[in-house]
C-alpha cells in the first residue's frame, strides 16, 4: 500500500530549517521509491563564505543567488525531464531566509522591495507545483547540535538567536502555505523516524 501510494506521488518537496535532517530523509526517500533527488544548489553559490564573514555587505547577491538557482534547478531543469522527485528544499523557503534577511537588516530596503520581492514573486508563478510537502520541525537546541555535529565551515558562525529568526518565518510560512490549499504535512523531527514519515503521506494520501 505505502509503495502504490508513494509512485502516485511523483513530486514531493522538504521543508524545514537549517540542520533539521532535509537531505538525509531526501535520500533515503529517493533511493526507497525511486525518486530522482534534486539537492539544494549549495555549492553553486560564490557567495556563501563571503555572507557568513559579512553578511551585512553581501546578503541580497547571497539571496539573489540562491533564488536564481533554487528557480533553475527546481524548474527550468525539471520541465525538460519527465522523472518523479523529491527536492530536499522547496523553492518557497528561500523567502524565509530573504524575510530573516531583511528583518535583521543584512537586506536593506530597497533591495528588498525593489529587487528581491518582484524577482520571487514572478518565478513563485511558474514554478512546478507540488504534489506534496514534508515539513520536518525541530527545537533550536536540536537544530545546533545538528549543526555542530556535521561540521560545515560556513555554518560555524550561525546563532541560535538567527535559527529562532528561521523558526518563526518557517511556522508563518508553513501556515500561509497550508492555507492556500498547498498539502503540506508538519513532522515532530527532534528525533529521525523515517518510518514516521513514509506513514504519514501513506494516511494523508489515502
Amino acid at each position: 500500500m505505502i509503495y502504490r501510494i508513494l509512485f502516485i506521488i511523483m513530486k514531493i518537496g522538504v521543508f524545514g530549517s537549517i540542520g533539521v535532517g532535509k537531505s538525509s530523509l531526501s535520500k533515503i526517500l529517493s533511493e526507497k521509491f525511486n525518486l530522482k533527488l534534486i539537492e539544494e544548489p549549495v555549492i553553486t553559490n560564490p557567495y556563501i563564505d563571503k555572507y557568513y564573514e559579512n553578511p551585512k555587505k553581501y546578503g541580497i547577491k547571497f539571496q539573489m543567488r540562491f533564488l536564481i538557482s533554487r528557480y533553475e534547478y527546481v524548474n527550468i531543469k525539471l520541465n525538460t525531464d519527465n522523472d518523479n522527485f523529491i527536492l530536499d528544499r522547496t523553492f518557497y523557503e528561500d523567502k524565509i531566509f530573504a524575510d530573516v534577511n531583511y528583518n535583521i537588516g543584512n537586506i536593506n530596503d530597497c533591495d528588498y522591495k525593489n529587487l528581491y520581492m518582484p524577482y520571487y514573486n514572478l518565478m513563485k508563478d511558474k514554478i512546478i507545483k507540488l504534489d506534496k510537502i514534508i515539513y520536518l520541525s525541530a527545537s533550536v537546541k536540536k537544530l545546533m547540535e545538528r549543526i555542530k555535529k556535521r561540521g560545515r565551515e560556513y555554518e560555524k558562525s550561525i546563532k541560535e538567536d538567527y535559527l529562532q529568526e528561521l523558526e518563526i518565518g518557517y511556522e508563518k510560512s508553513y501556515n500561509e502555505l497550508k492555507n492556500s490549499g498547498i498539502d503540506i504535512i508538519k513532522v515532530d523531527w527532534e528525533e529521525f523516524d523515517n518510518d514516521k514519515v513514509i506513514d504519514l503521506i501513506s494516511c494523508c494520501s489515502l
